[in-house]
């Protein structure tokens, strides 16, 4: 075994018992070796014999101890390899082409849900709702102060005011959206508390932004919204003709079937996005919809046609419409039934939208002819028009002011009602008390703070504050008590559907942005066939021990960082999750698991696969099948890994480049306690427990154990030496016999790295406004 030139008697007179020999019927022998002898040979001495002729395979001088790869089969991989290219090229050149070629024909992937006993029409519930002291605190800031308001069905309330006004968060209390701060106050719908379950059946929100898919077309995007949220007894025709009358409805059709885009690839426009966003929540025929500034960002046709189809909603539809604007031109203010104008939290008028000049008229503030009405109040909530009314706060006035206690607590009574809202006000009615020198800015919030106040006040004395106190506490017969009830309970019926349904899309998006999925099998290959090339036919010598020792670390390494593309992936569809779960489209469960099919398997089980066939033979690692089908086993269970970890730090951090770092910081981390880079019988004691935490550990030391543990290597530097695999995992610190350990410790860390995640995603990814 060791040569003529070596001397191995001491060892040999030192080899003590006990030692033990099993034979069954004269063959079938198996036999124990000296204890002495176990740690020089941590396997089991292998022997295939009949008694009294036991040999070691390694003492035949014609017995090679791995099998020579054919020329056929390595011409046959990398002929496979060139047609995978060449086919993934082929479809990322057409896909342009496919991707607006005309949609996908939902009706077919749906009809299992049709049910011919049930014809439901979509009926639209007229809904009253009224509000009555609404109050928002955040961090001891009063947002909003005692806001008091009603909108009748048929009709559009526009929440105005300026910016810090509000507005978005009196409209997000009203649409029950999770706050964080400490809402107070009654929100009735038809003179009764509803429950969440019911706001999110009878309303529809729409948010600022619009989070549409770019790959789907418009049809598609209102299909799927139909098919998660309409019930299931609805047949499928009937959901087609609901989409089809919203498309109608918001003046789509010429649009219908184009893709909606993206920022990178054209599509539709801003305008006609904001319809599409605003049709997603017609599907249901919703009692209530709320839109936050739904003409934002739009140029002045957009932004009426959407005002316009909102309008022809309310007329003829019946909706009670809620919507929050800016600086809206006239033919868009024409168009509201009743105003309601905020200012630092307080209602500074609320009252039909045509009567506003009028009511500004008598208190003081004429809208000057020929001016914007809107641009007027908001400009009035800002500050006080130029004059020389009694209610300018100057220098002068404010120093005359404070030598009367009177004036002073009057003063100070005016701070107190917008203290939450106007900051250091107090500060400077503790200054005039003092007599302590004032800034500019001191006296302009101080005058901003009493024109605000002057303002409110009139409104709480006007008719218009008499008019909404009677119908706030007046019942209403004429709309039907309707008891809150759960409309929305788990059951497996309900997830398996939504399943299917989710599944389809991500697998429709996809299929028309196939970009990361062919850039993941491309590279997957060639790199395949860059490190069979590096590495072709490694030798059976100690230098075929580093080369494979490097190759198989580098496969670990480009999975593992290659992993960090889930972070992205999922960051791109983060704000659509939250808003389409938060609106009831679907739960956490059932898009967490649609994920996982169209991500795990094409981008993270497809990769390792074809990397590892393709480099394989290439590089002459042991030909054996069942090493060769181990090996795949643990790349795709290393490269799950990496990708259950990559998919904590996704949900757990919001900002991308921060949930990078992290990934990329604890690769890094993994990768040093993995065995290549620092052996590990050499970590220091207090430390060795961190080799425990590294997924790079058991996947390495996998591929190494299944590479190594059966092979014989030969060493003829200075004599013939065959030296068995093991000794060199020993030496490295493996444990040559912790193969199927090392594959249950990566199954278990997939399943508790998925499961993180998907708790993170569930209590945690969720829409805090």
């Amino acid at each position: 075994m060791c040569g003529s030139e070596v001397d191995m008697s001491k060892l040999v007179a030192n080899v003590k018992g006990p030692s033990e020999w099993y034979c069954k019927d004269g063959h079938n022998c198996w036999y124990n070796e000296y204890s002495t002898l176990v740690g020089i040979f941590p396997d089991n001495i292998m022997l295939s014999c009949d008694v009294g002729e036991c040999l070691n395979d390694q003492d035949l001088a014609d017995v090679a101890p791995i099998v020579g790869v054919t020329e056929s089969l390595i011409a046959f991989v990398v002929i496979i390899a060139g047609i995978i290219i060449y086919g993934a090229t082929k479809l990322a050149v057409k896909r342009q082409q496919r991707m607006f070629g005309g949609s996908i024909q939902l009706s077919d992937i749906y009809e299992g849900d049709q049910d011919a006993q049930s014809h439901e029409e979509i009926e639209n519930e007229e809904a009253l709702l009224t509000f009555d002291n609404v109050t928002y605190t955040v961090g001891g800031k009063r947002i909003l102060s005692k806001v008091r308001g009603y909108v009748e069905p048929g009709q559009i309330l526009a929440i105005m005011g300026p910016s810090g006004a509000g507005k978005s968060s009196l409209l997000d209390i009203l649409a029950r959206k999770p706050k964080r701060g400490i809402v107070s106050g009654d929100i009735l719908i038809n003179n009764v508390f509803p429950s969440k379950s019911r706001i999110k059946k009878i309303t529809g929100f729409v948010d600022q932004d619009d989070t549409l898919m770019g790959t789907l077309t418009v049809r598609e995007t209102l299909m799927y919204a139909a098919t998660l949220r309409l019930p299931r007894s609805m047949p499928i025709q009937q959901k087609q003709k609901r989409v089809a009358q919203v498309i109608q409805e918001l003046g789509l059709e010429r649009i219908a079937d184009m893709a909606i885009g993206s920022a990178g690839q054209r599509g539709i426009s801003g305008g006609e996005k904001r319809r599409v966003s605003i049709g997603k929540e017609l599907v249901t025929g919703p009692s209530l919809l709320f839109l936050d500034e739904p003409t934002s960002g739009l140029d002045a046709y957009n932004a009426a046609m959407v005002m316009e189809c909102l309008k022809r909603l309310a007329k003829q539809k019946r909706h009670t419409i809620v919507v929050t604007i800016h600086q809206p031109r006239t033919n868009i203010y024409n168009m509201f039934d009743s105003l309601m104008l905020l200012a630092y939290g307080n209602t500074v008028y609320f009252g039909p939208a045509s009567q506003t000049s009028r009511y500004f008229r008598d208190i003081g503030f004429p809208v000057p002819p020929g001016y914007n009405v809107a641009d007027y109040l908001i400009d009035l909530t800002i500050k006080r028009p130029d004059d020389t009314s009694d209610h300018d706060v100057t220098p002068s006035t404010l120093h005359s002011r404070s030598s009367s206690t009177d004036s002073t607590h009057q003063l100070e009574e005016t701070c107190n009602e917008n203290e939450e809202s106007l900051l250091h006000i107090s500060d400077v009615i503790r200054d005039i008390n003092t007599g302590e020198p004032h800034n500019s800015m001191e006296f302009s919030l101080l005058s901003e703070a009493n024109h605000t106040y002057h303002l409110v006040q009139s409104f709480k004395s006007s008719r218009f504050a008499e008019v909404l106190d009677e119908r706030i506490k007046k019942p209403h017969s004429h709309y039907p008590k309707q008891q809150p009830g759960n409309y929305s309970s788990f059951s497996m019926i309900q997830f398996m559907h939504e399943l299917k349904i989710l599944s389809s899309r991500t697998f429709i998006n996809l299929y028309r942005d196939p970009s990361l999925f062919f850039a993941h099998i491309t590279c997957s290959t060639l790199l395949g066939i860059l490190l069979g090339t590096l590495f072709w036919q490694v030798d059976v010598d100690l230098s075929g021990v580093q080369n494979r020792l490097g190759v198989l670390f580098f496969m670990c390494a480009l999975l593992g960082f290659a992993s960090t593309s889930a972070l992205s992936m999922f960051n791109r569809e983060r704000l659509i999750f939250m808003r389409e779960r938060e609106n009831g489209y679907y739960s956490a469960s059932s898009y967490f698991i649609a994920k996982l099919l169209f991500d795990l398997i094409p981008l993270r089980v497809f990769p390792p696969l074809l990397m590892g066939s393709t480099s394989y033979y290439m590089i002459g690692l042991n030909p054996s099948a069942a090493v060769f089908g181990k090996f795949l086993l643990v790349l795709v269970l290393f490269n799950l890994s990496a990708v259950g970890l990559c998919l904590c730090f996704a949900t757990a951090i919001k900002n991308l480049a921060s949930a990078n770092l992290f990934s990329n910081l604890v690769m890094l981390f993994s990768m040093l306690f993995g065995g290549f880079l620092l052996n590990k019988d050499h970590i220091p004691s207090f430390l060795s427990w961190l080799k425990y935490l590294s997924f790079f550990n058991y996947g390495y030391e996998a591929l190494i154990v299944n590479e190594l543990k059966d092979l014989t290597l030969r060493d003829d530097t200075i004599a013939d030496i065959k030296i068995p695999g093991s000794i060199i995992l020993t030496r490295f610190g493996f444990d040559s016999q912790a193969f199927w350990i090392d594959i249950a410790r990566l199954s278990a860390f997939v399943i508790f790295t998925l499961t993180i995640a998907f708790l993170l995603l569930k209590l945690f990814v969720i829409e805090q406004r």
